[in-house]
């Protein structure tokens, strides 16, 4: 480790937004979840986001395909008491479809997650950790199926009180952890619900009158990383959906908008998000870079406009990210994570050269 903790306290404390809240967020999101990135990777993609000038890198290490971050205590303990063990789900998850694990079984340890910080700082870069709950948990509920929602194996039961205070409480281990090491932002993820299940997600929620149970966890969740002194933030699909502004959702919430819909998902557009009191942080789908999917290329990075998101505009954001995504993490063979690194270098330097702020 290259520093105590209240040593790099110290130095992630010296990213201060503005009062003002002028400061914009240049975000590249870095699917290490479902693919195993090795530290000298995440190394040389912090060295490309930095000369490209961003200034937060979203740290993703939990999904379907991956649990890739241990902690030195990964024991949580849920308000009744009863305790679980998180280390056995650690590594590779399961395949579904054509989404496959990379077969690595590996995963970064704490030490190696306290000296990326680091490293990060030194670049002027912040680490946001990103973690997906209450759906994309599968690798986690390969442990757990007790707490899976009804037939799906991706998303926690929000009708039994135990597994979301089980979700609630590893949300609790990591922002903790997080927030010891100076970090200021949680992105709790919240998106594609259940979408493992015929005619369920938020769809099938919302039209059984049964939404109002995501928005209590939701706002459940960012009330977690909140007390821990960090920013919640979530993807847009289920906040405001169908436009339905009747439910509360907690404004502190920065929403990373990515989609304003697909297959039958009626998702709020940008602008109402906006207008209920959000930061919005511009995360255009149509630029996202796939592993075993759509690459974007070069070209199409430098295209990208910040006020125009999916389904049309909205107000000028906090934000914008690049994010690339492992959806078929065994793509390119368990290689630590290489391909994605030279594939993907030009093209994070053309979105960041593209990013107004």
């Amino acid at each position: 480790m290259k520093g105590t903790s209240k040593e790099n306290f110290s130095k992630q404390s010296s990213f201060k937004k503005e009062e003002s809240g002028s400061s914009y967020f240049r975000i590249i999101h870095l699917d290490a979840g479902r693919k195993y990135f090795s530290p000298g990777n995440i190394r040389t993609i912090l060295d490309i986001a930095a000369a490209a000038g961003y200034n937060q890198l979203e740290f993703y290490f939990s999904d379907n395909q991956g649990f890739r971050l241990s902690l030195d205590n990964l024991t949580v303990v849920t308000p009744a008491g009863h305790s679980y063990d998180l280390t056995p789900a650690l590594g590779d998850g399961y395949a579904y479809n054509n989404h496959h694990p990379d077969y690595s079984g590996r995963y970064l340890t704490q030490a190696e997650m306290d000296e990326l910080i680091d490293y990060a700082g030194e670049l002027g870069i912040e680490i946001v950790p990103c973690m997906e709950t209450p759906g994309h948990m599968g690798a986690i509920l390969e442990q757990f199926p007790q707490f899976c929602y009804q037939q799906s194996r991706s998303a926690i039961d929000l009708e039994n009180p135990e597994a979301v205070r089980f979700a609630l409480a590893v949300v609790d281990r990591y922002a903790e952890y997080f927030a010891s090491r100076g970090i200021r932002y949680f992105n709790i993820g919240a998106d594609e619900f259940a979408n493992d299940l015929p005619d369920m997600g938020f769809e099938g929620l919302h039209n059984q009158g049964r939404y109002q149970l995501f928005v209590d966890y939701l706002n459940a969740a960012a009330d977690v990383v909140i007390r821990r002194g960090l920013t919640p933030r979530a993807f847009n699909d289920g906040i405001y959906y169908k436009n339905d502004t009747a439910v509360s959702i907690n404004k502190a919430i920065q929403v990373c908008y990515w989609s304003s819909g697909w297959c039958g998902y009626h998702l709020a557009p940008a602008a109402l998000i906006a207008q209920q009191g959000h930061e919005l942080i511009n995360t255009n789908g149509d630029y996202y870079w796939v592993l075993g999917g759509t690459e974007c290329t070069p070209e199409k990075a430098a295209q990208f406009s910040d006020t125009v998101y999916p389904g049309g505009t909205a107000p000028k954001p906090a934000g914008s990210m690049f994010c690339i995504w492992c959806d078929t993490a065994d793509a390119d063979g368990a290689d630590g994570g290489d391909g994605v690194v030279k594939r993907a270098a030009d093209a994070i330097t053309a979105f960041g050269n593209a990013m107004k702020g």
